[in-house]
């Protein structure tokens, strides 16, 4: 789509790498980091990228309550929170021949829980 002179990758996402990236503040940060979220998204940041819109996939975290991590966002940012859907195993026509469990196996992505992603959206 022409995009590969748009889109920039760099190494692991820390605060202080986040901080060095040009224009941040008015970015899309897609973040998917297996739990990394809780460590990464500290209240300076949010305030440093702010007004960037985030999309974030949240990993359940005994050690860090999720309420908590809400509230880091809860004074610049609207949240609205996407929870996975149900799959609908009729759109794959290749599964018809593949009796219930196996086609239920197929798809899956073997997750502990529904999957929660978080659009953030600035004030």
């Amino acid at each position: 789509n022409g995009l590969n002179e748009s889109i920039k990758i760099h190494g692991k996402a820390t605060s202080k790498e986040l901080l060095k990236i040009k224009n941040l503040k008015n970015s899309l940060i897609l973040c998917d980091i297996e739990g990394g979220e809780y460590e990464l998204f500290e209240e300076n940041l949010i305030k440093e990228i702010f007004p960037s819109t985030l999309i974030i996939e949240i990993h359940y975290n005994n050690k860090f309550p999720l309420e908590q991590f809400g509230k880091y966002f809860k004074e610049l940012y609207s949240l609205n929170k996407i929870f996975q859907k149900p799959r609908s195993l009729k759109q794959f026509k290749e599964l018809n021949k593949f009796n219930d469990n196996n086609r239920a196996l197929m798809v899956s992505e073997g997750r502990s829980s529904i999957q929660e992603w978080w659009h953030l959206s600035p004030k």
